[in-house]
C-alpha cells in the first residue's frame, strides 16, 4: 500500500493527499468505511457499482457498508480494499500515522486524558485509545454473542485476577492483554442492547486487570493505556456498577502515582474519582467510598500531612464498618479484614516515612501504629493473596527499624526478600529499595547491614 497517485484498478485514480484530509483520517482511524466509501465516490464521481468493481466486492455489499448495515471486520478484506483504494497503511494503524506522535500518552497529558475518559470529554487522543490494529487471528471472533458469552468473558478475567493476586502480574500478563483485545473485538458482534452494555463493563473489568498486571511488572505506560481504556469502556456501559468500576480504576491510577513518588498527581486522580462519585447517575457502594477515603489518606500521608491523614483514615474505618462484603463487585472481593488492615497500615507507613526527616517523634508514633495493622494484614491474607502479603512485608520491616526493634525488623526484612523474589512481580522490588534506604541509617548493626546487602543483591538480580 502506498499513498502515491496511481490507479489501483482500471479507471480508478485517487488524488494525492486525499486520505490526509482531517475528515478522512478520522474516518480511517475509526474504521468508518461508510464515510470513506461515500467520500471517495463523491470525489471520483463513482457509482456504487464502480466502487464494487474496483474493490472486488458486490454492489449490494457496498450499499450495506454505506448504510452501516455491514462493515469490514476481518484482516483480509481490509487489506484488499485498502490496496484497491490506495489507502496509506499508517492511516489504518499499520504503523505511525504521518504527522502524529506514536506516543500519544505521556506524563504531561496523562491526567488530562484520565479526565476526558472519566467525564466523556472528546479529545483527539481517544481515537488512538479506541483503535484496534488488524491482526490475522481477528478472523476467529464470533459474529453474534449473548449473555453466556459475556459471562464466560468475566470468568476468564477472574482467573487472571486470581493469578495476579497469588503470583504477581508476570505469569499471565500477555494472556490478560490478549483477553482484553478479544473482548474489544466482540463489540463487532451482533447482540442486544443489554448484552452490549454488559460487554462494555466486562471489557472494562478485563482492561482493569491487565492494567494492574502491567503495573505489577513495571510496565507503567501499558498500565495507563489499559486503565484509560477501562475508564472509557465503563463509562459507555452506563449500568449501575459502572460507577464503582470507574472510581476504582481512577484509584488504581492514583496507587500507581504514589508508587512513582508523585503524590500530587495521585491526589488529583483521587479528586477526579470524587467528582465521578458526585456526578455519576448511579451511586457507588460504601466499600468504594471507603477505598476513596483510604486513597485520600495515602496521598495526605505521602505529603506528611498528619491531621489530614488521620481524618481520612477515621472516615475510611467508619465506612468499612458499614459496608456489606456480600455485595462487593468482582474486582473488590479481596477487600476483607486483611486488606483493610493493610490499607490502614500502609497509610501510617507512608506518613512515618514522609515526616522522618522533620518530625522524628511523629514518625516513630506513626510507625508504631502501622506495625499492628501490617502484621494483622500479613497474617490474614493467606495463600490466595501471597503477593499482597509480600508487598506489605518491607513496610513492616521499615516500621520496626524506625521504632528500634532490630531483631524483629531483620526477621521481617529477610521474610520480605524471600517472599518477593518468589513472585512473578517487579513492583514489590521498589518497596525493598525503600527498606534498604531505611536500613542504611542503622547499618552499623551487623544484622541490618547483612539484610541490606541481601536486598541489594536480590534487587540487582
Amino acid at each position: 500500500m502506498t499513498g502515491r497517485e496511481e490507479p489501483a484498478f482500471e479507471g480508478l485514480m485517487v488524488p494525492k493527499g486525499f486520505y490526509e484530509r482531517p475528515a478522512l483520517r478520522a474516518a480511517l482511524a475509526q474504521r468508518d468505511w461508510s464515510a470513506v466509501f461515500l467520500a471517495l465516490r463523491a470525489e471520483l464521481g463513482l457509482s456504487q457499482q464502480g466502487l464494487a468493481d474496483a474493490t472486488g466486492m458486490d454492489q449490494s455489499w457496498v450499499s450495506k457498508i454505506e448504510r452501516k448495515v455491514k462493515t469490514l471486520e476481518n484482516l483480509d478484506p481490509v487489506i484488499r480494499v485498502a490496496n484497491a483504494l490506495c489507502i496509506p497503511a499508517p492511516l489504518l494503524g499499520f504503523g505511525a500515522a504521518p504527522g502524529t506522535s506514536t506516543n500519544w500518552l505521556n506524563d504531561r497529558n496523562f491526567f488530562e486524558l484520565a479526565t476526558a475518559a472519566a467525564l466523556g470529554i472528546g479529545v483527539p487522543e481517544m481515537a488512538h485509545l479506541r483503535q484496534l490494529r488488524p491482526r490475522h487471528d481477528d478472523l476467529y471472533t464470533p459474529r453474534r454473542i449473548d449473555t453466556p458469552d459475556v459471562t464466560a468473558l468475566r470468568a476468564t478475567t477472574t482467573i487472571y485476577r486470581r493469578w495476579d493476586n497469588r503470583q504477581g502480574g508476570g505469569i499471565k500478563r500477555a494472556d490478560a492483554r490478549a483477553h482484553v483485545r478479544f473482548a474489544r473485538l466482540l463489540k463487532n458482534a451482533t447482540c442486544t442492547n443489554q448484552v452490549r452494555a454488559d460487554l462494555h463493563l466486562a471489557t472494562a473489568e478485563a482492561a482493569m486487570v491487565a492494567a494492574w498486571m502491567s503495573y505489577d511488572m513495571g510496565g507503567h505506560h501499558d498500565a495507563r493505556v489499559h486503565w484509560l481504556l477501562a475508564l472509557d469502556e465503563a463509562r459507555h456501559a452506563d449500568v449501575e456498577s459502572s460507577a464503582d468500576l470507574m472510581v476504582d480504576v481512577l484509584l488504581d491510577m492514583a496507587h500507581q502515582s504514589l508508587h512513582l513518588r508523585d503524590p500530587h498527581e495521585a491526589f488529583k486522580l483521587t479528586e477526579l474519582a470524587t467528582a465521578v462519585v458526585a456526578g455519576h447517575r448511579y451511586p457507588v457502594s460504601v466499600s468504594t467510598r471507603s477505598y476513596l477515603d483510604i486513597n485520600r489518606a495515602w496521598c495526605r500521608a505521602a505529603q506528611g500531612e498528619i491531621d489530614s491523614t488521620h481524618r481520612a483514615l477515621d472516615m475510611a474505618h467508619q465506612r468499612y464498618a458499614d459496608a456489606d462484603p456480600t455485595t462487593a463487585a468482582p474486582w473488590a472481593t479481596h477487600v476483607g479484614p486483611a486488606e483493610i488492615a493493610a490499607q490502614h497500615g500502609h497509610a501510617l507507613f507512608l506518613l512515618s516515612e514522609a515526616v522522618a526527616g522533620t518530625n522524628r517523634a511523629a514518625a516513630e508514633t506513626a510507625a508504631a501504629k502501622a506495625i499492628g495493622h501490617l502484621r494483622s494484614a500479613i497474617d490474614g491474607y493467606g495463600g490466595d493473596y501471597a503477593r499482597s502479603a509480600a508487598v506489605n512485608l518491607p513496610g513492616l520491616a521499615s516500621c520496626l527499624l524506625r521504632v528500634g526493634d532490630i531483631p524483629a525488623a531483620v526477621t521481617a526484612g529477610h521474610q520480605a526478600v524471600t517472599a518477593i523474589t518468589a513472585l512473578s512481580s517487579r513492583r514489590p522490588l521498589a518497596r525493598l529499595h525503600r527498606l534498604a534506604d531505611t536500613a542504611l541509617q542503622l547499618s552499623h548493626h551487623q544484622d541490618v547491614a547483612d539484610l541490606r546487602r541481601r536486598i541489594i543483591e536480590a534487587t540487582a538480580a
